[in-house]
């Protein structure tokens, strides 16, 4: 999607979904896909640098209803989100390798990918 066409809030809604909703793909019945909560959901927003994601975090505190907070334990901070008991996550992130190195996230959403290069330790 074009710059300035609403990429952010659907990072967050998907990345918002992921903490408590079936997102994760469990089975088949017939032709319709069943999906399943992931118990331990990480996901990642990742940039070039942490101003980058403001956008995204900023929009949380919107997104997610007190009373949907209070219900699943969501404590909303301006570079981690929490739930249940700390152990669901919405992360933001730099994209370094080395910053990120060796955690396994359940989802990681790009933020801003076309600045991503050599110079700024993009992947691959």
């Amino acid at each position: 999607r074009l710059k300035g066409h609403g990429k952010d809030p659907l990072a967050a809604a998907l990345a918002a979904a992921s903490l408590h909703a079936p997102t994760v793909f469990d089975r088949w019945e017939g032709d319709r896909s069943i999906g399943r909560d992931e118990p331990d959901d990480w996901t990642q927003l990742v940039a070039v640098n942490l101003r980058q994601t403001q956008n995204t975090m900023k929009l949380f505190p919107a997104l997610i209803p007190e009373r949907t907070r209070r219900e699943y334990g969501i404590q909303i901070g301006k570079e981690n989100i929490w739930s249940d008991g700390d152990r669901r996550q919405i992360q933001a992130v730099t994209q370094s390798a080395s910053a990120i190195e060796g955690g396994r996230p359940k989802q990681i959403i790009g933020n801003e990918p076309q600045n991503w290069d050599s110079s700024n330790a993009a992947p691959g």
